[in-house]
């Protein structure tokens, strides 16, 4: 009888600055990158075969850069979309290895344009949003509409 050995691809990050205490941040420490199962989901589906050579991914709500440092390896361009100012620049610390594969817009996106109450949350910064309530953990956010992509 053969016995099929089934392995886990470790997928590797070259995230390199975090937040301590941060539930993503606490991820990578401990497995190398964050939400490893999907990102090895879409290299079996959506990015097999590769993507076109000049096409461009959207990283919306991009955090310390985990799934825009990984679409640079398929993409030719990736835009990081991050509102939050404090995490933009550990964004940008993370995605210089990527070269100029991946840009930084430090901006929100939404139906509407304008100004927006940002709720930062401390425990997990990916898990910040969009709020009604302004209170000493919001920011103020600036918010461009879909549309600003695509005229």
């Amino acid at each position: 009888m053969t016995r099929k050995v089934l392995r886990r691809q470790r997928v590797t990050s070259d995230i390199r600055a975090i937040f301590l205490g941060d539930l993503i941040s606490n991820e990578v420490i401990l497995s190398g990158t964050f939400e490893t199962h999907e990102l090895n989901c879409l290299a079996r589906t959506l990015f097999t075969p590769p993507p076109p050579r000049d096409s461009t991914a959207l990283d919306i709500g991009a955090n310390i850069g985990n799934h825009a440092i990984y679409f640079a390896r398929y993409f030719q361009r990736v835009i990081a979309f991050e509102p939050n100012p404090m995490v933009a620049c550990v964004l940008r610390a993370n995605t210089i290895a990527a070269g100029n594969k991946v840009e930084v817009a430090e901006i929100g996106l939404s139906e509407t344009q304008g100004q927006l109450n940002f709720r930062v949350n401390e425990d997990n910064l990916g898990g910040s949003g969009v709020t009604d309530l302004e209170t000493g953990m919001t920011i103020a956010m600036s918010s461009h509409s879909i549309r600003w992509l695509h005229p």
